[in-house]
């Protein structure tokens, strides 16, 4: 019972894509828009180049103030070229439906449409995120972790300080659980988090 309720607790960090200690949790990569036919980015001075490419065979990366991607074939295209997707770099952030990310984004093509994913660390992507898209600017993730027994040799202190980075960076909290009590700890923690959900 101990092992499945671990692992339940760090699912959504493994989901992530997460598994090395909280100093360097890695970048993840977010879809901002999904099976569109055609996408505009725009931006100042971003560097378009092709996915995937030989670089031999690749064509030059070039520069542009807009990029204008449509579906093509089983690929992407723009400007003339064609490609399997393209990554888009600039030292300012890109526009895309009114908001600036910052590159990377990669346009790849996904199914009958363009998905346009930009790469970035966790903690950058919990600061900024707005789910609610009311425009504020103001985190609205709150990232609650439970770790059950947490471990006090080998990685557990790792994985404890990851997990505790997560709660700390989504403006969440942290919670340590033992199951020794079967379960009456992690139940007791779960309500706590309701009521600070559910306020």
């Amino acid at each position: 019972m101990t092992r499945a309720l671990a692992a339940a607790a760090l699912t959504v960090v493994l989901a992530l894509g997460v598994a090395l200690p909280a100093a360097a949790s890695g970048p993840i990569r977010v879809a901002l828009v999904n099976d569109v036919r055609v996408v505009e980015l725009r931006g100042a001075d971003i560097e378009v180049s092709e996915l995937g490419a030989c670089p031999r065979c690749q064509a030059p990366s070039r520069r542009v103030a807009v990029v204008r991607a449509i579906v093509s074939g089983e690929g992407v295209e723009i400007e003339g070229t064609r490609a399997g997707g393209f990554r888009l770099r600039s030292d300012l952030p890109i526009r895309l439906n009114g908001r600036e990310y910052t590159p990377p984004l990669d346009i790849v093509r996904n199914g009958t449409g363009l998905t346009v994913v930009n790469e970035l660390p966790l903690e950058e992507y919990l600061d900024a995120a707005d789910l609610n898209d009311d425009g504020a600017g103001a985190p609205h993730v709150y990232t609650y972790v439970v770790e059950v027994d947490p471990g006090t040799t080998g990685q557990g202190p790792a994985w404890t300080a990851l997990l505790k980075s997560v709660a700390n960076q989504g403006n969440g909290e942290y919670f340590a659980v033992s199951s020794a009590d079967s379960g009456a700890c992690i139940a007791s923690n779960r309500r706590t988090i309701r009521r600070l959900v559910r306020p």
